[in-house]
Order: C-alpha cells, then sequence, then structure tokens
C-alpha cells in the first residue's frame, strides 16, 4: 500500500516536472517568435531574383 502510494507521488511529481519544462519550452518559442516579427515591421522583403540585370543600358 505505502510502495503504491510512493510510486503515485513519485510519478506525479514527474508528469509536473515533465509539463513544465513543456510550457517553458513553448513559452521561449513564443518570444522568440515575437521578437523576430517586430523587428521585421511591416516591410516585406525579396528574396531571390537575378544578381545582375538581364540586359545592358541603352
Amino acid at each position: 500500500m505505502i510502495a503504491s502510494a510512493l510510486k503515485r507521488r513519485i510519478g506525479i511529481v514527474f508528469a509536473v516536472a515533465a509539463l513544465s519544462a513543456a510550457v517553458a519550452g513553448c513559452a521561449a518559442d513564443m518570444g522568440a517568435a515575437k521578437s523576430d516579427k517586430s523587428e521585421a515591421g511591416n516591410q516585406l522583403r525579396y528574396y531571390g531574383g537575378p544578381k545582375s540585370p538581364m540586359w545592358t543600358g541603352q
């Protein structure tokens, strides 16, 4: 009886620790996403296209 109660308590402690770690990880990810977005603002970025013009000037 005492052993099963002890196992249950240990299981609860591990479950709470795992849940706390998961919540902390999600909170850290949300903070990183918000900071990345605030730096960019409303400006769109263009990541492509030719490095030189397709034709020369006239």
